[in-house]
């Protein structure tokens, strides 16, 4: 990138079957659910609790027909019930379960052809995770929430925003994933994040129903990072290594000086119809007003600027989403904050060679007084002030395919008071599917 090009810019991207399925294509419960108490029954009462056997796959599983639920969802290999008594086995990623009683010989044969009809049911409807979005018809549906500190409340004493024991750990994942239930999103983009093993504790209790993205950061300092779930599967996922000298060609800022990488964020490749969607999130370094911090930020966002448009390049659709730390200079949040570095250009004009943008901030189609992210308690009286504490500084950049079929934007103050869940509110946007 030329130093005029970057000048100009700152001047002006286991496995539930559920409602996702077609439900043309799952056999109807009049059909067959009348089975399942026959069978439960069958080896409730003749039978004693079966025999033991180990799946090779530890996913979780759910076998649903209908609005039913057959086997309640446990770690495969693992005995769960079903009904009141009978036992069966969650076997792998297929959703199914199967039993191994040891029944009477006059029962034996019902048995085994009813329960397979149901298992049946099982191989032939489609993984919800494969064929397409599941939270609803209208739409494919994105959030990017800043989950304030989802950590385990183990060695967390540095940081007293963070839970500092077990319990309020448990009890603040618990909160957030009651939240996110509630949204029923496609895609989740989550920052503060501490771990591969947090982000499955959340994917369990919203019902082990997404693939889990997680590439490990380098914040050696909080330890937070970043993470993604998505119902679809991910076709590929990653980071960049890449490192950037500060200040930027074309800054403003002449100094300090330094090289800066992005040490919270990830890349990953779905593909939704007949498009190939690039989702990157990241959290950028903090405080937008800080001098130090912005050039760095600049720095930071040159480098996801290269990655979009190497995605971009592909054919891919791209989406930026996730705490940018920083204010959008034309999609002006509800305080009228003005940012002092140019990362939201370089976020929208991801190839300076090209004349305009090729990403758009979908909190354009917000009302401006509605446009805040965060909550900022700036004389610290625990008291929502109103705008002059509040700031959008998460943000969701698409390119022009996806903004041409966004149907809904909001950031979702109604979701839950300030600080409750999180002091960030999320952007949720949802787009015709193709």
């Amino acid at each position: 990138m030329n130093m005029v090009s970057v000048q100009q810019c700152c001047q002006s991207r286991s496995s539930q079957i559920n409602s996702a399925a077609d439900p043309a294509a799952i056999p109807d419960e009049s059909e067959l659910w009348w089975l399942v108490p026959q069978v439960t029954a069958f080896f409730a009462n003749f039978g004693p609790s079966g025999t033991e056997s180990t799946a090779s796959n530890p996913a979780i599983t759910d076998l649903k027909i209908g609005n039913n639920r057959f086997c309640q969802a446990s770690l495969a290999g693992s005995v769960i019930t079903a009904g009141n008594s009978a036992l069966c086995y969650c076997a792998s990623n297929s959703a199914l379960c199967y039993t191994q009683p040891l029944m009477r010989t006059q029962t034996l044969w019902i048995g085994i052809v009813a329960l397979g009809l149901i298992l049946a049911a099982g191989f032939f409807a489609p993984d919800a995770r494969t064929e397409g979005p599941s939270s609803t018809d209208d739409g494919f549906t994105v959030v990017a929430l800043n989950a304030c500190w989802l950590f385990d409340g183990i060695g967390e004493e540095e940081f007293w925003t963070a839970p500092q024991c077990v319990e309020d750990a448990e009890e603040h994942l618990t909160k957030v994933a009651n939240y996110l239930a509630t949204v029923n999103a496609d895609f989740i983009a989550i920052e503060e994040i501490e771990s591969a093993d947090m982000l499955h504790r959340l994917n369990v209790k919203l019902g082990s129903q997404y693939h889990e993205i997680f590439v490990q950061g380098t914040d050696d300092y909080t330890g937070q990072d970043v993470a993604g779930l998505s119902r679809l599967p991910v076709l590929a996922m990653g980071r960049s290594d890449a490192t950037q000298t500060y200040p930027i060609p074309g800054s403003r800022i002449r100094a300090p000086r330094g090289t800066e990488d992005v040490a919270k964020h990830y890349w990953a490749t779905i593909e939704l119809g007949n498009e190939i969607i690039t989702f990157i999130g990241l959290h950028l370094l903090a405080y937008p007003d800080d001098l130090e911090r912005f050039v760095r930020r600049e720095a930071q966002a040159l480098i996801i600027q290269d990655l979009a448009k190497g995605f971009y390049d592909e054919g891919h659709e791209v989406v930026i989403l996730g705490d940018v730390n920083d204010f959008d200079s034309i999609v002006c949040d509800a305080a009228d904050n003005e940012p002092r570095s140019c990362v939201d250009r370089l976020f929208k004009d991801i190839d300076p060679d090209v004349e305009g943008d090729e990403l758009f901030n979908v909190a354009a189609s917000i009302p401006q007084e509605e446009r805040y992210t965060y909550w900022y308690d700036e004389n610290r009286n625990g008291i929502d002030d109103g705008p002059e504490e509040h700031s959008m500084i998460d943000h969701m950049f698409v390119t022009r395919g996806l903004a041409d079929i966004l149907v809904d934007v909001r950031i979702d103050h109604a979701g839950y008071e300030a600080r409750t869940v999180s002091d960030h509110w999320p952007i949720i946007a949802t787009f015709a599917l193709p």
